[in-house]
C-alpha cells in the first residue's frame, strides 16, 4: 500500500494498492520520493512466495504527488529471471535508477536507468564485475545531476569474511571506477549497507 504523507497534524490520504490483485510479492521492495512528491515503488514478484529462482522479475509503479497511480511497468523480467532485492533512487529531474540482485547466474548486481516518464533509457547494465563470492543487498543512491553509487555486501575472502563494497557511475551508467571496499575489515559481522548522497553529490 502507498499513502501521501501530509504535514504534522494533518491526516494522511487513503492508502492506495501498489500491486495488482493476485500479485505475489516476495517481501523485497523499495520506494523513493522525488523533490516534487512523486514516488516510485519497485518489487520482486514470483508465482509462489519464496520461489525467486522461478520468479517473474522486478516490476515498478509510479505515483504522482497526489497519489494517483500509473501502470505497472517491467524492470527486469522473464520466466526464471532470478531478479530480486531491488533498490530505487531519484535524480534531480524526476528520472530514477533501479538496481537488483540477479540470482539466475552466479549472483550479480544489475541496474537500469529510467526517465521521468518511466521509460527505460537503455538495457540493464552490470554493476559489479562478477566474483566467486556472490554479492547481496545492493542499495543505490542518485545525486541531483544523475551520477549514482551502488553499495553492497559481499564475502571479501575465501575464509568467509564479509565486507561492504561500492561502485560509482555517471548519469549515463558508465562506471567511474572499479568496485572499491568501504569498510576497514575490522568488524566480525557486517550488516547490509545503506547509502545516500548530499546536495553536492558526496556519497
Amino acid at each position: 500500500q502507498v499513502t501521501v504523507a501530509e504535514p504534522p497534524g494533518v491526516e494522511p490520504g487513503p492508502e492506495t494498492p501498489v500491486t495488482p490483485p493476485g500479485t505475489t510479492v516476495d517481501e523485497v521492495f523499495s520506494a523513493a520520493v522525488d523533490r516534487s512528491g512523486n514516488r516510485v515503488v519497485v518489487w520482486a514478484q514470483s508465482p509462489v512466495k519464496g520461489s525467486l529462482l522461478q520468479g517473474e522479475g522486478v516490476f515498478g509503479r509510479y505515483f504522482d504527488a497526489s497519489g494517483s497511480a500509473g501502470e505497472v511497468f517491467p524492470i527486469a523480467t522473464g520466466p526464471g529471471s532470478g531478479a530480486t532485492d531491488p533498490s530505487v533512487s531519484f535524480d534531480g529531474s524526476g528520472g530514477f535508477v533501479v538496481t537488483w540482485l540477479d540470482l539466475a547466474g552466479l549472483g550479480t548486481i544489475e541496474g537500469r536507468l529510467f526517465g521521468a516518464d518511466q521509460a527505460p533509457l537503455g538495457p540493464p547494465f552490470p554493476v559489479d564485475e562478477g566474483s566467486e563470492n556472490a554479492p547481496v543487498a545492493p542499495e543505490v543512491a542518485v545525486s541531483a545531476c544523475g551520477d549514482f553509487v551502488v553499495a553492497w555486501r559481499q564475502a571479501a575472502d575465501k575464509q568467509g569474511g564479509e565486507g561492504i563494497f561500492g561502485r560509482s557511475f555517471n548519469s549515463d551508467s558508465a562506471p567511474l571506477a572499479d568496485p572499491f571496499r568501504l569498510d576497514d575489515g575490522s568488524a566480525e559481522e557486517i550488516s547490509p549497507p545503506s547509502v545516500g548522497t548530499d546536495a553536492a553529490g558526496n556519497r
